[in-house]
């Protein structure tokens, strides 16, 4: 009788392992939809990914408009594109479509560790924390990318970040953010 219920207990773990991999395949599946480097260019690279749209900055053009350590301001090219032919379902046979380009600017407190992108709709600097909401981080990555391409240094990255929402430390960027931009 106790066996029987050990089988039966086993085969639940296992179908619910199963279950979680399945689910983990998928994830992992769905986020290599979007490709890294814009129509294969290594100078347009991929900093945020979200329902069919996909933010690819111009690493080329990174230009630093202020140098006055330990303050800086870098400005960025970035192009919003399309990879869905119907705003579902990922299109990657055919070429995606750029939806806009825009130059984004930010500004880095390095004392402070402080990272700023400005809205220049309200001509105002908005904080970015380094963890958090997608809301208040989505453009971390590209600013953490600007920084990394004008100076070879990480001003997020490299180290942990306590999340007030969760109450745990994470990491703000992955290291292999920088190898897309370190790859020829």
């Amino acid at each position: 009788m106790l066996s029987k219920r050990l089988k039966e207990i086993k085969i639940a773990v296992c179908l619910v392992l199963m279950s979680a991999l399945l689910l983990c395949s998928n994830t992992v599946s769905e986020a290599n939809q979007y490709p890294d480097y814009l129509n294969g260019d290594r100078n347009w690279v991929l900093v945020n990914a979200k329902q069919g749209m996909a933010w690819y900055m111009d690493k080329s053009s990174v230009a630093v408009q202020k140098y006055a350590p330990p303050n800086y301001q870098i400005a960025v090219n970035v192009v919003t594109v399309s990879l869905s032919s119907n705003g579902f379902e990922l299109d990657l046979i055919n070429s995606p479509r750029v939806y806009e380009t825009e130059t984004h600017y930010y500004y880095y407190n390095w004392d402070s560790r402080k990272m700023y992108r400005l809205d220049t709709m309200a001509n105002k600097w908005n904080y970015m924390p380094p963890v958090g909401d997608y809301a208040s981080t989505s453009h971390v990555i590209e600013g953490e990318l600007a920084f990394y391409a004008a100076y070879h240094m990480k001003f997020y990255g490299g180290k942990q970040w306590m999340d007030s929402a969760t109450n745990r430390y994470e990491t703000a960027v992955s290291d292999s953010a920088y190898m897309l931009l370190d790859a020829y």
